[in-house]
């Protein structure tokens, strides 16, 4: 598992896009990547989600002298199924409420945007949040610095573009600006809409707008940009590939070992029929915009939207039970915010504050799925699971990178 969430975290990150054998070989002798190990007991891991798909935690940061004290302006999960080659890329509006765990930072549990997180515990506490909050098994992560992405742009020549309106071409050149301003930089802005070639400042600030749309488009825009990246990269060169790696590996941050990596690479390399799919969380229709802990995004409910990312992620035919955990973050949510279906499966689910203002850019409704959900679940091992049996098979590529991460990982499947 870990073998798999590590590769498509590097790949999809445009962190370490690495293709060809050759390539791998001069990663695994140059590359020197620093970042926290994740201890599972700590994390708050769910054991009976299907083996054969790794997730993986990709966080982008702003790069300064102390990346680990920052806000995630990034949050990603990479999900690699080992069977099919299909990779799921779910974006995490980063001012969706959540529910994070207290740890030595903060002394209780705390409702507020899931990318303070980073800030209060580093992606230790980050991927507890996620798994806590979405009912998942991440136990690795990758992050990666605004710098990172610079270079990976540069280094493949740089990316087109469609710039779709006045407003997004506005707030691209006032982030291209402020980056300039700040670093001392001189990259120029662009003059027109349509098709623009950008260097990797540009494509950052491309990325990072969030003001000419929303959270949500600025995700989308972040996803085109690595996938553009990525489409370039694997035409470089082994040579010009190991440059590219030795140049950002400062600027990566991972949990995973460079063994790890490499093996992750060479399985990801001989998987067939690769596809990405792009997702985003809250769903569409499934959340609100609210004003609580500054101006934020309501999941409606946060059970809904845990029952369609373990669909998009899974595939199952069979809807799947959120965990009593799930039911009382979304509870507390909807206490708070007055947004979404309480689920009758917590204490004092019959009060629900109604003092947040809520927008009306959302649905009006959400999916009726919590009065199918058991009452009686209290733990993950209590709760039914769409797990399936691990493959057994001793193949190489994608086999041995997933048993890789099985022997790693072993009590995740015991």
């Amino acid at each position: 598992m870990t073998v798999g969430k590590k590769i498509l975290a590097v790949v999809l990150s445009a962190v370490l896009l690495v293709i060809g054998s050759g390539a791998v070989y001069i990663f695994n002798i140059k590359s020197n990547i620093s970042g926290t190990s994740i201890n599972e007991k700590d994390v708050s891991v769910n054991k009976y989600l299907n083996h054969d798909i790794v997730n993986l935690a990709l966080f982008g940061v702003d790069g300064r002298a102390d990346v680990e004290g920052s806000r995630s302006d990034t949050i990603m999960i990479a999900s690699i199924n080992f069977k099919s080659g299909k990779v799921v890329l779910t974006s995490i509006q980063r001012d969706t409420l959540a529910r994070i765990p207290k740890n030595s930072t903060i002394k209780t549990d705390s409702y507020t945007k899931i990318n303070a997180a980073y800030s209060y515990g580093g992606p230790e506490l980050s991927i507890k949040t996620l798994n806590e909050n979405y009912d998942l098994n991440i136990t690795d992560y990758v992050t990666i610095s605004f710098q990172c992405m610079i270079d990976a742009v540069n280094a493949v020549g740089g990316i087109n573009v469609n710039i779709k309106d006045d407003s997004i071409l506005k707030y691209t050149n006032k982030y291209i600006n402020d980056y300039n301003r700040l670093n001392n930089t001189s990259a120029k802005t662009l003059t027109h809409t349509g098709k623009n070639h950008l260097n990797g400042i540009q494509a950052l600030a491309y990325s990072r707008n969030r003001y000419s749309d929303s959270d949500f488009g600025r995700t989308e825009r972040q996803r085109e940009v690595f996938g553009l990246v990525f489409k370039k990269m694997t035409k470089l060169s082994s040579l010009q590939l190991a440059g590219l790696i030795t140049k950002i590996s400062p600027n990566i941050k991972t949990s995973m070992s460079t063994t790890e990596l490499t093996t992750m690479l060479q399985g990801y390399m001989q998987m067939k029929n690769k596809k990405i799919v792009n997702e985003h969380v809250p769903f569409d229709n499934y959340y609100a915009y609210v004003t609580y802990e500054g101006d934020s995004i309501a999941p409606k409910s946060l059970t809904d939207n845990v029952i369609q990312l373990h669909q998009a992620i899974y595939g199952t035919k069979k809807s799947y039970t959120p965990s009593q955990t799930v039911n009382e973050i979304s509870d507390g949510i909807v206490r708070r915010t007055g947004v979404g279906t309480l689920t009758g499966t917590t204490s004092g689910s019959s009060t629900v504050s109604s003092s947040s203002s809520t927008s009306t850019r959302s649905s009006t409704s959400s999916r009726s799925t919590t009065s199918s959900r058991s009452t009686t679940r209290s733990t993950y091992s209590t709760r039914r699971t769409t797990t399936t049996t691990p493959s057994t098979s001793s193949g190489t590529g994608s086999d041995n990178a997933k048993n890789c991460y099985a022997f790693k990982h072993k009590s995740i499947s015991n």
